[in-house]
């Protein structure tokens, strides 16, 4: 055994000997596992070339030395067609180079990236950014001072920082007159641009509603027109204007805005408040009229609202009063305004404000409705017979009864039962309420039988009585008739 051994050892050591037991190459793909490189001296997982292969196998991987920096590797997505990996952004499309663009930003025109600076009305970097004008024209380099403004400036062609001119004021007493005039040579003013205000001799005083105000546009004459005689002072104030500042140029003047404008405004502050009058203060009252007699409003209100839905109305009474009133809102008031009930529409005798709708508890936004009329007035002018009487916060119309006589009618249907030839009816009765015995009757006679005659008096008061008398020669009875009586009076 142990010679056959050696002999089989022999042998193989004879084959081994020849050109069969040459060095093997190995399969990395089949005779290794979890193979690691990073060890290696180097490593070339690709083919390098200067031109790629006409053909290639899906999967392959080819470096072409002759292509750009970071473009250099190819791959073969389908057989014998190469693909540059990463080749999804275009050359075109690439930074430029940044050389000589110190603070510049980059854009495109539409086709490539470019570097641009900051130009227009703007310049510096886009770190430290300069406004130098203003739809391109200058912006002056003058610093401004407290309280001035931005303003353009014709004679520069600059804008330019400018000081906001106080406007003057003048003011003159009066006595017992409807009508006050102030000539432009005595206020001085130099502008027909002019808010007049008048004040009672009260302490403290109490602003007149003139009835209107003129300015002559050539002569800045004022005349002051009031409803009754009036007694106090007026003042009348320049409108406001940009004055030049540092830097030279004039400025611009032009009427000022009455604060008037804004008085009484609403807005939603949040779904369940309403803010009215946001600008009335002691500064800017916001000012209300009832005949003779203004009312100055010198705070906001708010109204909160906590369910329904309706509409709320918001009106002022005689009394000066802000008021909302709704039929099925749960609302309530601040100090300065009034919840009101049952209110389907605004009350006779009111100045409307707004209306405001609301819905499941809360304001609608943009639900509120613009029922302000500045300016507006309405006239009473007495005629024959007619007396108006201004009285405070109201206006008494009366008729003069010497001139325009009253009248008080009332009619009934009456049936007369048979009347004898030669003879008088009993007396039937027409309601005539406010009658009074004495009184004379204009009568409203139906149609009679021929022969008939009636006569109409007052019996009693409210009362006027009809008799009928027949002479038409044979008894008879009168049907059913409609029958008049008008009283007339006068003084």
């Amino acid at each position: 055994m142990r010679i056959s051994l050696w002999r089989r050892c022999s042998a193989i050591a004879v084959v081994c000997g020849s050109a069969l037991c040459a060095q093997t190459k190995v399969d990395l793909r089949t005779q290794s596992k979890s193979v690691d490189f990073s060890n290696a001296t180097s490593t070339k997982p690709a083919q390098v070339g200067a031109s790629l292969p006409a053909t290639c196998g899906q999967g392959e991987f080819f470096f072409l030395t002759t292509g750009p920096a970071g473009q250099n590797l190819y791959g073969c997505s389908v057989t014998n067609t190469w693909s540059l990996e990463g080749a999804a952004i275009p050359q075109t499309s690439l930074v430029p180079s940044e050389t000589n663009n110190a603070g510049a930003f980059l854009t495109t025109d539409g086709v490539n990236p470019i570097w641009q600076q900051l130009a227009g009305d703007v310049n510096g970097t886009p770190s430290a950014v300069t406004v130098t004008g203003l739809q391109n024209r200058p912006v002056a380099t003058t610093a401004p001072t407290n309280g001035q403004l931005l303003g353009w400036s014709a004679a520069s062609t600059t804008w330019l920082p400018l000081t906001v001119a106080t406007p003057p004021n003048f003011g003159t007493t009066f006595s017992g007159t409807t009508v006050l005039a102030i000539p432009g040579t005595e206020h001085n003013l130099n502008t027909p641009n002019l808010l007049v205000g008048c004040y009672d001799n009260a302490s403290p005083a109490n602003l007149i509603e003139p009835s209107h105000v003129t300015v002559n546009q050539s002569t800045y004459d004022v005349a002051v027109s009031f409803l009754q005689p009036q007694s106090g002072r007026c003042v009348v104030n320049g409108s406001g204007g940009l004055s030049s500042g540092s830097g030279g140029g004039s400025g611009g003047s032009g009427a000022s805005t009455a604060s008037q404008l804004g008085d009484f405004a609403v807005s939603v502050t949040n779904p369940n408040l309403l803010t009215i009058g946001a600008l009335c203060s002691l500064a800017t009252p916001c000012n209300v009229r009832f005949g003779t007699v203004t009312y100055s409003i010198t705070q906001s209100s708010t109204v909160t609202l906590s369910g329904g839905t309706d509409t709320a109305y918001i009106y002022l009474t005689g009394d000066g009063t802000l008021n909302v009133g709704s039929s099925f809102l749960t609302l309530a008031c601040s100090s300065g305004c009034q919840v009101q009930t049952n209110v389907s529409q605004f009350p006779i005798n009111s100045i409307p404000v707004f209306t405001w709708n609301a819905s499941g508890g809360a304001w609608a936004i943009g639900g509120g409705f613009d029922q302000r009329a500045f300016l507006s007035a309405k006239s009473l002018a007495a005629g024959t017979g007619v007396v108006i009487l201004e009285s405070g916060t109201s206006s008494t119309v009366s008729v003069d009864s010497s001139v325009i006589p009253t009248f008080i009618t009332g009619s009934a249907s009456l049936t007369f039962s048979a009347i004898g030839a030669g003879s008088c009816s009993t007396e039937q009765n027409v309601s005539v309420p406010g009658a009074n015995p004495g009184d004379g009757i204009a009568a409203g006679w139906p149609a009679l039988p021929q022969g008939f005659l009636g006569m109409m008096r007052v019996s009693a008061s409210g009362t006027v009585s009809v008799r009928l008398c027949n002479f038409s020669g044979a008894a008879s009875a009168v049907s059913a008739l409609v029958y008049n009586a008008t009283i007339v009076r006068g003084s």
